[in-house]
């Protein structure tokens, strides 16, 4: 349990987390651990308790929605040829919710946005694509030893890291 992020519900009755499971040796630095990511939401009650509904991430829709791969392999350490699976790396960094409590969660390094609906659990994975950035020119080399402004066959990947949502028009 490794929370990276949370948000309230807009009536504060519910508490949403985010956590990436982050990858970690053991105390003896013997053995690598990788848990799989995590959402959740808290509720809690009149007292002290609180309850704890585990939200799956669903690794094949987040695929299907072209979520980017970040490792599928480690090739160094005392994880060496070590394969992970596609949910180990998925890592939901921030997490906003809307006036309507629906859940939007980044997934900085999968360069995706989930949409959660916080009443029925339902969430629906997007990808944010990759900027073309073949029509500005740019000095990509340092050792050429001046300014040299080219255009490039370049994409990048957006990966935010955190977001807020805002309403237009009648749409979130």
């Amino acid at each position: 349990y490794d929370p990276r992020d949370m948000a309230w519900t807009t009536s504060c009755d519910r508490l949403v987390l985010t956590s990436e499971g982050d990858p970690h040796e053991t105390p003896d630095r013997k053995t690598f651990i990788d848990p799989p990511a995590d959402l959740e939401i808290l509720t809690p009650s009149f007292g002290t308790s609180v309850s704890r509904t585990s939200i799956p991430i669903s690794a094949s829709k987040a695929d299907a929605a072209d979520f980017r791969h970040v490792m599928g392999r480690c090739d160094s350490g005392i994880a060496a040829n070590q394969t992970l699976s596609f949910l180990q790396d998925l890592e939901p960094t921030s997490v906003h919710v809307d006036q309507n409590n629906i859940a939007y969660i980044v997934f900085q390094e999968n360069n995706g946005i989930a949409k959660m609906n916080i009443n029925s659990y339902s969430t629906e994975y997007y990808s944010l694509g990759t900027k073309d950035w073949t029509q500005y020119a740019f000095d990509g080399a340092y050792e050429d030893g001046g300014i040299n402004l080219v255009s490039r066959p370049v994409r990048s990947f957006y990966q935010p890291g955190d977001l807020v949502s805002f309403e237009m028009d009648g749409k979130t």
